[in-house]
């Protein structure tokens, strides 16, 4: 057989031949290649999902072993932490769930608490605000707020008592302020009844320290909001005993297990209405 006369009658067709099988070939590797390529990626993909479902989980589980934590954490702190710096209220001064007159209720204990801090600044020779509302006490409140208005009592009456027993000689006033209520936790379990109270008195520098140190002990701790002292005017060469005149702010804290019936949460109160940054100053 002749190639050299194959090949010069039929070139052509042998090239259309050879150039299509080595396309086809070409084509092959690459589709090939791409096949291994997907067929990698794909390994390498199921791989990544792998560890990613498990770093997930693991985050899971650590979210829910540091959840698991604080809310035992959380447990044990709460009722020390409360200990330390709630205000517990004498139980003569609780409102009974049963009570058929709670404001016939009321206005005994109030007359009966003015009556206490009389005597208590009888025995000191001292000067306090005369009579219930004299002390700060409420007149008449509503009937759902009865339960309330016994806890200001509590507080107006112990707090009197203290200031008395650290020194103090004269109480010149005391007066309540709004009372507040903050959500205890996200779920709406109970809320943080706060009852803040002004009192306005006069003493030394030994006798404030010592009133302060009286009002931060467990179980009728008070957190202080604001203490103005001011320098009393003197004759010149005549010492008086009580040369300060204070103006303490201070709120008793308590857990309660619901808000009063028209008694808005503190969180939904206005900016604006909602207590500035505390206050500590002196004056001449």
């Amino acid at each position: 057989m002749d190639l050299e006369a194959i090949w010069q009658q039929h070139k052509r067709f042998i090239l259309r031949v050879a150039l299509g099988a080595f396309l086809f070939t070409v084509l092959l590797t690459w589709r090939s290649s791409i096949a291994a390529e997907a067929a990698a990626l794909v390994r390498s993909n199921a791989s990544l999902q792998g560890a990613l479902q498990d770093d997930m989980a693991r985050l899971e589980n650590a979210e829910g072993l540091e959840k698991g934590r604080a809310e035992a954490l959380g447990a044990r702190l709460e009722p020390a932490v409360l200990r330390a710096v709630g205000w517990r209220l004498e139980p003569a001064y609780e409102l009974p769930k049963a009570e058929k007159s709670p404001e016939l209720l009321y206005a005994s204990l109030a007359a009966k608490a003015a009556t206490e801090v009389e005597s208590a600044a009888s025995r000191w020779n001292a000067s306090v605000p005369k009579g219930s509302q004299g002390l700060g006490m409420q007149g008449q409140p509503a009937k759902t707020r009865v339960g309330e208005a016994l806890a200001q009592v509590d507080l107006h009456r112990r707090l009197a008592i203290k200031l008395l027993d650290a020194g103090v000689r004269t109480i010149a006033k005391l007066d309540a302020q709004d009372p507040r209520y903050l959500p205890r936790d996200a779920a709406g379990k109970g809320f943080v009844r706060q009852l803040p109270v002004r009192v306005t008195f006069q003493a030394s520098a030994a006798t404030l320290a010592k009133a302060l140190a009286e009002l931060q002990v467990e179980g009728s701790f008070v957190e202080l909001l604001s203490c103005k002292v001011t320098v009393r005017p003197s004759k010149p060469g005549v010492a008086i005993s009580e040369p300060l005149e204070v103006e303490l702010e201070v709120q008793a804290l308590s857990l309660v297990d619901a808000m009063p019936e028209g008694v808005a949460s503190a969180d939904a109160q206005p900016r604006g209405n909602r207590r500035g940054p505390r206050r500590f100053g002196r004056e001449r």
